[in-house]
């Protein structure tokens, strides 16, 4: 059933995902509706029906040089700067209105 859906997308049986998602890519570029008039083609319905077949079955390998902080050297660098520049205080508007300071905020 699945040799059907690679067929479409012009490649053998099996072929790798990344592959598949590129050579997907091409073709549905090519025959995408804002490229050809508007309308969806029939090659263009056929090449999404296929690609949204194919999807769940290929298996995605992760990537070998996928870059991950050590969570050590986050530590290292201590607090972020701002985190402790929140205070909470309440202002009586009165206060404010009049420019009166109250000594324990200061």
């Amino acid at each position: 059933m699945l040799k059907k859906y690679y067929s479409i997308l012009g490649l053998p049986e099996g072929a790798n995902a990344d592959v598949v998602k590129r050579q997907y890519r091409r073709l549905a570029m090519q025959h995408h509706p804002d490229r050809t008039g508007g309308r969806p083609s029939d090659d263009f319905l056929r090449l999404c029906q296929a690609y949204d077949q194919l999807r769940p079955h290929l298996k995605t390998e992760p990537a070998a040089n996928a870059c991950k902080l050590p969570t050590a050297s986050r530590e290292r660098r201590g607090p972020r700067r701002g985190t402790r520049a929140h205070r909470r205080f309440s202002v009586v508007l009165e206060q404010d209105y009049l420019g009166t300071r109250v000594d324990e905020f200061a």
